[in-house]
């Protein structure tokens, strides 16, 4: 079949065919489908048009699990771990950066399992509250109740930077 004018097929690195539009003027963008099938003609078209703007199809960031989107320059006690063993509780002020150095560290992909603002006082206390799971150091057993306590984390967001206010409403609720 031949291409429309402005499209090439090219192979990607898994040998599937892929169809590019470019056009002076205009951005590069893949067109979606096949040639000669519905989707590929309305790819096409919305490819000629100078408003057009891609969905992005990519899974939304969520500032709560990626250590990216974490602010800067504050106080913040992460959970840090791979996707069952065991996990990180620490306190850092560029999240990143502590990231990419235990990443280095670890021979397993880490991954930020939640985050909250707090000072050492509150990362004590989240230390002394899991201390029957501590295995070494900072890193805790993944049991029931700290898999519970990120997915808190994760469902109120981010909490109160008064450690002290977060640890009486955490064990008085």
């Amino acid at each position: 079949m031949e291409l429309p004018p402005n499209v090439r097929a090219t192979k990607d690195r898994h040998g599937k065919a892929r169809y590019r539009f470019r056009r002076k003027g205009l951005p590069s963008r893949y067109v979606q489908g096949e040639p000669g099938t519905e989707q590929f003609l309305r790819s096409y078209s919305d490819c000629q048009d100078p408003d057009y703007r891609p969905q992005d199809r990519r899974k939304p960031r969520s500032n709560l699990t990626d250590h990216t989107l974490v602010p800067k320059g504050r106080s913040v006690i992460y959970f840090i771990g791979n996707q069952k063993g065991a996990v990180k509780i620490g306190i850092t002020i560029n999240l990143p950066a502590r990231m990419k150095k235990l990443q280095t560290g670890s021979p397993h992909r880490l991954r930020l399992l939640a985050w909250t603002f707090g000072d050492e006082s509150a990362e004590a206390a989240y230390h002394e509250q899991f201390a029957h799971l501590r295995i070494n150091g900072e890193w805790f057993s993944r049991k029931a109740e700290l898999s519970d306590e990120i997915k808190r984390l994760l469902k109120v967001g981010i909490c109160p930077t008064d450690a002290s206010e977060k640890m009486s409403n955490r064990k008085s609720g």
